[in-house]
C-alpha cells in the first residue's frame, strides 16, 4: 500500500513508516504519543550511518523483523555470479543506474537489467521481466530497486523462476522491505538480504574475504 501523509506543524508524517494511525477527531492532528513516536523515529534515522559517497540509496528507516546475515552478504558480494537488477532503466539519475554501474565497473559483476522498457544499460541487454530472461542463464542475485509495496511481486516471480535461472538470493535495496515476501523467499530456498545496499556492504568485508 502506498504511503499516506499528513501535515502537522510543518512536519511530514509518514503513517505507514512511523505507525501514526490515531488522529484527533476534532483537530485532525496526531495524538501526543504519536508525536513522541515520530520524533523517536527521526532520532533513529539521524543516528543511522550515512551511505558511502556516490551512493544515494534511499535512507529511510524501515520497520521490520528481518535480520540480515553478514555471512550471506559476504558470500553474495564475493561470488562472481550475475546480478539481475530489477528496476534498472537507462535513466542515469536513478540509484539503480548508479549502483549497477558500480557493481559492473568496480566490482566486476555481470549484470542483467530488468525494467518494462527492456533498455540496454551499461552495454547489457535488458528484459521486461525476470520471466523473459533466457533459459540457461545462471543468476546469483535478484537485486530489487522497486518500492516496498511492489517488491512482493518481484519476489514471487523470482521464486517462480528460481530453478530455471538458478537464482540463489533476493537482495532488497536500502529502504525496501517486505517481511512476508522475504519469508516466502526463504521457504522457497532463497537467501534474503533486506534494506541495505551492496555499495554500503562492500567496505565492511574483512580483507581476507575479498
Amino acid at each position: 500500500m502506498a504511503h499516506r501523509h499528513q501535515r502537522f506543524a510543518g512536519q511530514q508524517w509518514d503513517i505507514q513508516r512511523f505507525g501514526i494511525v490515531a488522529v484527533d477527531p476534532v483537530a485532525g492532528l496526531p495524538q501526543p504519543d504519536q508525536v513522541i513516536a515520530f520524533h523517536a523515529a527521526q532520532s533513529a534515522a539521524a543516528a543511522a550511518p550515512a551511505p558511502p559517497r556516490g551512493c544515494s540509496c534511499h535512507t529511510g528507516q524501515v520497520a521490520m523483523t528481518h535480520q540480515n546475515d553478514p555471512d550471506l552478504i559476504r558470500d553474495l558480494l564475493v561470488d562472481p555470479g550475475i546480478w539481475v537488477i530489477v528496476g534498472l532503466s537507462d535513466n542515469r539519475n536513478r540509484d539503480a543506474w548508479k549502483i549497477s554501474r558500480y557493481l559492473k565497473m568496480e566490482q566486476g559483476k555481470g549484470i542483467i537489467p530488468v525494467h518494462p522498457s527492456a533498455a540496454t544499460v551499461h552495454g547489457e541487454k535488458g528484459y521486461a521481466s525476470l520471466s523473459d530472461i533466457p533459459d540457461g542463464t545462471d543468476v546469483k542475485v535478484v537485486d530489487c530497486f522497486v518500492n516496498s509495496d511492489l517488491v512482493g511481486a518481484v519476489v514471487d516471480e523470482a521464486i517462480a523462476n528460481k530453478h530455471r535461472l538458478q537464482i540463489d538470493a533476493i537482495w532488497m535495496q536500502r529502504g525496501v522491505a517486505d517481511v512476508a515476501a522475504a519469508e516466502r523467499a526463504r521457504k522457497a530456498g532463497l537467501g534474503v538480504v533486506m534494506d541495505t545496499c551492496p555499495k554500503i556492504e562492500y567496505p565492511k568485508l574483512r580483507p581476507h574475504s575479498i
